[in-house]
């Protein structure tokens, strides 16, 4: 390849990757149209929106609703927080969204809040759903729910677990397995061999 060819290719490939590089800043009002950076691009920095969407997310998010389609790294603060892939980082909002099963490692704060994959970290609000395993804390006033194996605690109003090690605090608990404790009005764990339900108190070790 001669000389003159190499310098144009290389222009080309510098081109194309500053064309595809995470843009800083997004301001949205309404996608695909109404917003800075495309919808399939990533914005790495912050993101202003009424509503805003983007491929991956990184640093402060700020809006009504804020979804991203891939991953999400750092705070988001909104009435409505959608992430598709993984969650890094710190949710604030009215609903909390993750449905597609990506994993969360970090603090999710809503009303309501929904993860499709696993949680590391703390999940809080009215009602708390995690699709799988928990590893750290669900803090649900009216319901918390783990679809796979919790290891760390349980509080609210009504527990349940596929399995725990740890502790469910509240008024109902409900494990299919446990190795730990449960306080509450109404505890029950299936896979004792006896005395599965009691109140007050109820144990597996």
């Amino acid at each position: 390849m001669s000389y003159p060819r190499l310098l144009s290719s290389l222009a080309v490939v510098t081109a194309v990757s500053v064309g595809m590089a995470d843009k800083p800043v997004q301001l949205s009002f309404l996608p695909p149209e109404a917003q800075i950076v495309p919808e399939n691009e990533s914005v790495t920095a912050f993101r202003l929106s009424f509503y805003g969407r983007n491929l991956n997310m990184t640093g402060l998010d700020l809006g009504l609703a804020n979804e991203t389609s891939g991953d999400f790294r750092g705070f988001a603060l909104g009435l409505v927080n959608l992430v598709e892939g993984n969650l890094r980082g710190v949710q604030w909002s009215a609903v909390s969204y993750a449905p597609q099963g990506g994993d969360v490692q970090g603090w999710i704060s809503a009303f309501v809040s929904q993860i499709g994959g696993s949680l590391g970290g703390l999940q809080e609000g009215v009602v708390v759903i995690t699709e799988k395993d928990v590893a750290g804390i669900q803090l649900g006033l009216l319901w918390s729910q783990a679809g796979g194996h919790v290891k760390g605690a349980q509080i609210g109003l009504v527990n349940q677990a596929a399995s725990a090690n740890g502790l469910q605090l509240g008024l109902v608990n409900l494990a299919g397995a446990m190795e730990g404790l449960q306080i509450g009005l109404w505890n029950q764990i299936r896979d004792k061999d006896s005395l599965k339900v009691l109140p007050l108190v109820n144990w597996k070790f």
